[in-house]
């Protein structure tokens, strides 16, 4: 990949260990899904957006052949990990056996691509610190393995997302911009929504060209919107409150249950991450931006 560990969010100083590396989530800035493939996975075509909210993996190297996952706090904490997959693609190129802590502060199955950030950032950090001699092609072929949120993760940014994940087209990155994330504490599991969405939309289309609103990077449609919130109708109540009241469009992240109010001015922002704490003070919400990287957007967007 080439670039050095501050590039993937290494805290600068930490040259000891334990290494401190930072895991973005992502925002679904619009979301189609198309008819299944023969293996039962749906193509999609999706923006993805990287913001600041992030994780934090704490790596401490062990020695060859030790691996464990720690996750304080968490509900999941000692059952097996994505981590455990990353090294299982690994394993027999690394020098070193690790220890990692994950600080949460992605919510769980939220839509949002935690535990794909999570494996992109360790991919890559492993890549890095083990002087690994794969090429940009394997790499990606290894994070398709792994997940379909995890390719997009080794370039973040803004991106057309298509296929089931494994295409992504870095696009250009807009000016700031702010986002209220709120989340019911709702799980919403990715396979029940698709089952949901696949009994109530009958026949589903195939792929086609990429449409230019999605390609402008235009805010726009989810289609798991109206399952989601047949399945976690307060969503439902909190758009209708939203409009009313603030005169905000409520957005669906991946397959739910974070949704999200787009502010152009964090002063904005606040107002509205305050007013959401005061009317649902049960919800998990938060305030994050874009995250922009170096990444060059290409000049050519596949377009099918």
């Amino acid at each position: 990949m080439g670039e050095n560990l501050s590039s993937y969010g290494i805290e600068k100083g930490a040259i000891q260990a334990p290494f401190s590396v930072f895991s973005h989530a992502k925002l679904n800035l619009s979301l189609l899904i198309y008819a299944p493939r023969r293996d039962g996975y749906h193509p999609i075509c999706s923006v993805f957006q990287e913001i600041s909210l992030h994780d934090v993996l704490e790596i401490t190297p062990q020695k060859r052949g030790v691996f464990s996952v720690d996750i304080p706090g968490s509900p999941i904490n000692g059952q097996p990990n994505i981590l455990h997959k990353v090294i299982d693609k690994l394993g027999g190129h690394l020098r070193y056996g690790y220890h990692v802590t994950i600080r949460k502060n992605i919510p769980i199955g939220g839509g949002l691509g935690g535990g794909s950030s999570n494996a992109a950032a360790f991919l890559k950090w492993l890549v890095s610190y083990e002087q690994l001699t794969l090429s940009d092609r394997e790499i990606h072929r290894i994070a398709t393995s792994l997940g379909a949120d995890v390719p997009f993760f080794l370039t973040g940014g803004t991106a057309l997302v298509r296929g089931i994940g494994e295409r992504v087209c870095p696009l250009p990155q807009p000016s700031e911009q702010w986002y209220v994330l709120i989340n019911p504490g709702v799980h919403a599991p990715t396979q029940t929504i698709y089952r949901d969405y696949d009994q109530q939309s009958g026949r589903l289309r195939r792929p086609g060209p990429t449409p230019k609103r999605i390609l402008a990077g235009a805010i726009g449609e989810n289609q798991f919107k109206s399952v989601v919130w047949k399945r976690i109708p307060e969503l439902g109540e909190l758009e209708a409150r939203m409009l009313t009241e603030l005169n905000y469009p409520l957005y669906l992240s991946g397959s739910g249950a974070t949704v999200y109010v787009v502010v152009a001015r964090p002063d904005d922002a606040t107002q509205v991450l305050d007013w959401v704490k005061r009317q649902y003070p049960s919800y998990w919400v938060h305030l994050s931006r874009n995250q922009r990287n170096s990444v060059q957007y290409s000049t050519r967007i596949e377009t099918k």
